[in-house]
């Protein structure tokens, strides 16, 4: 496994977002509904559930692809989603690159 690479096809890569605000972590465990949005480079959005790290006191949640993941290599954008029933943030954008296989 390459270090710090994400390929096409790639299964189990931990995949982790930290809610913050001015740098540092904001606690989210209130959140019941935890989300990372995807869009890769076709722009085709889409939304997978999340689980905390430390019960969301860290800022952290985080997503362990499938192997259908990551179908497309190139520039590809993420941003975090929490709620519960009265509020709802999204993170910043991220931006990470997916690179192709030899075969």
């Amino acid at each position: 496994m390459a270090a710090d690479e994400i390929h096409v096809g790639d299964t189990k890569t931990r995949i982790t977002l930290t809610f913050t605000d001015a740098g540092a972590a904001v606690d989210v465990s209130w959140a019941t509904t935890k989300q990372l949005i995807f869009m890769p480079p076709d722009g085709t959005a889409f939304a997978v559930d999340a689980t905390f790290t430390v019960a969301g006191v860290d800022g952290k949640i985080y997503y362990d692809t499938l192997v259908t993941t990551f179908d497309e290599d190139g520039e590809w954008r993420l941003q975090g989603y929490v709620a519960d029933a009265t509020r709802s943030w999204k993170s910043d954008v991220h931006t990470f690159t997916v690179y192709p296989n030899l075969i």
